[in-house]
């Protein structure tokens, strides 16, 4: 069994999709598929977590013949799946192989203040707060060393043009492998952010959206992002067990925060072009 047998890379890419997690109709799977090709064509080495029969339905034949066979890794006292082609590797993930899956039952208050209820689901939530977690097993997986960075799979949504947003993630990561962007040894998690994080907001932090950081990327070194994943995985079970409900991944990342500060560096990237940051 291989525990990290992928190239240790400067610079490496960690994204996910998940299915039916709830009944967004604006963005049916094929229309998310589709903008993850735009990620997945980026000559960046990449960790992708994605269920085996999307995989098969959508990108099977596509890679088919230029794989390197199944492999598998340990992580969390579970065996994961994955394939190695170019520069993408896919691992086969399923919803139930959530930690969160463990505590779905506890969720008997989950009640947001959104407007989009079809959409802001207690599995979307799941599947949003399980982003710091991927990055944590792709770090296992590679086995430490370099950047990583979380991108959204739909993330290229937020440009005009695939070649808009290949500049945007190509100039990302050269500002970040830069010293940009504020990369601060390997101390440092760096988010977008829409809300000043230095103010006290009134909302409900447990019902209410809170855009301190805008969710769709954050990066940084092993032992910043390790940390950052611990810190989420406590504070959303806590969340479950205390107050039996979960939200947006934000407002849980906003709590992290408060309690640890200094483990962050954000710079302002709204909903937009200027996610990455670079002054778009």
């Amino acid at each position: 069994m291989d525990t990290g047998s992928t190239d240790v890379c400067p610079f490496t890419i960690v994204s996910a999709f998940m299915s039916q997690i709830n009944a967004r109709g604006d963005r049916p799977v094929q229309k998310y598929i589709d903008l993850g090709k735009s990620l997945l064509a980026l000559h960046i080495p990449q960790i992708v977590f994605i269920e085996r029969h999307i995989y098969d339905a959508y990108f099977r034949l596509r890679f088919s013949g230029c794989g390197s066979g199944l492999r598998f890794f340990a992580y969390g006292g579970r065996s994961y799946e994955y394939i190695v082609t170019g520069h993408l590797t896919f691992v086969f993930f399923e919803r139930t192989d959530m930690y969160l899956e463990e505590y779905r039952e506890m969720a008997t208050e989950f009640s947001l203040n959104t407007p989009h209820p079809t959409k802001d689901t207690l599995d979307y939530m799941f599947v949003q707060c399980y982003k710091t977690e991927w990055v944590a097993m792709a770090i296992a997986l590679v086995g430490g060393g370099g950047v990583y960075a979380w991108l959204d799979f739909g993330l290229r949504h937020m440009y005009p043009s695939s070649i808009a947003f290949d500049i945007a993630v190509y100039g990302f990561r050269d500002r970040i492998l830069s010293g940009g962007n504020g990369l601060n040894g390997d101390l440092s998690v760096i988010a977008p952010s829409c809300w000043d994080a230095s103010r006290t907001y009134s909302q409900d932090v447990y019902r209410e959206i809170f855009w301190v950081f805008s969710g769709s990327a954050f990066c940084g070194k092993p032992n910043a992002l390790l940390e950052f994943a611990r810190r989420t995985k406590t504070k959303c079970i806590e969340i479950l067990s205390v107050r039996r409900r979960l939200m947006w991944e934000v407002n849980v990342w906003y709590l992290v925060y408060r309690d640890c500060p200094a483990l962050f560096s954000l710079y302002y990237g709204n909903h937009n072009t200027g996610i990455l940051g670079g002054g778009t």
